[in-house]
This record gives structure tokens, sequence and C-alpha cells, in this order.
């Protein structure tokens, strides 16, 4: 019990990439995961959960044509990049984690581009897919106090690169925080919505 109230107290302040995406589809499944619900059946989400970091390993050997290879930096470990503001660094999407507790025009002393990235196996793109880097550009803002102008989705099997212009969509991504946000404070259950593949 003291371990759920823990975890519950933890998820009223952050919301982690996990989370984020996970609220997209079904709040409820956010709201279980980030109290630590166990999982009964995770077959399917451990399979793509398996392809997911085995695509995102391969991503990282390919050598990218006319860069240099950046090493991607997870979101807990920004404090040991150099503070330099001429190096730019690539930020893995799926490690941000977003404060409801800091205010958002904070600014946190780090200097450089800090660009956000998220790997994809799957040769469709969909909105989610954009929202989560905006997600990552919202949180690397809150550490940085600078909010970056675009991110990078790579994805499919020959390791596409596609930009993703923040802006476009920062207003959807903030009411998603804000709809999370209203969960924490109000320690109620989001409503259950059942999407159709939760019809069993």
């Amino acid at each position: 019990m003291v371990t759920r109230l823990l975890a519950l107290a933890l998820y009223r302040a952050l919301i982690t990439a996990t989370v984020f995406s996970a609220f997209i589809k079904c709040p409820t499944k956010a709201y279980l995961l980030a109290i630590g619900e166990h999982i009964p059946e995770a077959y399917f989400a451990d399979i793509h959960a398996r392809t997911a970091f085995l695509y995102k390993a391969s991503a990282k050997r390919r050598p990218r044509v006319g860069t240099e290879i950046a090493e991607l930096v997870n979101f807990g470990e920004l404090w040991r990049t150099p503070n330099d503001p001429t190096v730019t660094h690539e930020v893995d999407c799926e490690t941000a984690v977003y404060n409801l507790a800091v205010p958002q025009s904070k600014p946190r002393g780090r200097q450089g581009t800090f660009i956000p990235v998220l790997f994809s196996p799957w040769d469709k793109l969909d909105l989610s897919d954009k929202l989560l880097v905006c997600f990552g550009a919202l949180s690397l803002s809150q550490a940085t106090g600078i909010l970056a102008g675009t991110g990078t989705l790579i994805y499919g099997d020959g390791y596409r690169r596609r930009t993703v212009k923040i802006a476009d969509h920062v207003a959807q991504t903030r009411e998603i925080i804000n709809a999370i946000g209203s969960i924490h404070r109000s320690w109620e259950q989001p409503p259950l919505i059942l999407n159709n593949h939760c019809a069993v």
C-alpha cells in the first residue's frame, strides 16, 4: 500500500513519456501504468517493446551520411552533457519526463541545442508519434529553458528521418499535459473509456 501511495504521489508531479503516450490512447491505461498497477496480460506489449528496443539499437549503430555520428542522450543524463552553446545534442524522447511542479517558463541554465528524437520501427507514422516528439521538446524546455524548433522522427525499414515542427503540435501537447495534470490534482481515476480494441 505504501509503495502504491508513493507511486501515486510521484505520478502527481511527473509525467513520463510512457504515461504521456499511453494517455493519448487510453487515459485509464496511463493512470494504471503511473501508479504501478500490474499488467495481467503483457504478451503483445512485450513484443512491441522488444521490437522498438532492437530497432533503436540498430538505428543508433548506423552512421548518417554527411553528418557526424551523434551520441543519443537520455533525458536523465542532460546534466552530463557539455554546457557548450555550439554543441548539438540529440535526446531520446522515450526517456523524457515533464514535471508539473516546475513553471513552464523557468530557465534551467543549460546551453547548446537539444533536439528531441523518437525512433519508430513502423513504416507508417501517426499523430501520436509527432505529439511524443513535441512532449520531448517541452520536457527539454523545462530542463534547459530553450524550446526546440524542430524534432526528429527516425522510422521504418530504411531508417528514414522526418523533421517535426514543434510549433505545429505544442497546443495539442499542452492540452494533453493539462488533462493529465487535472487527473493528478483530482486524486480520482479517469473515467473508463473503452476503445474498440478494449471491448473484450
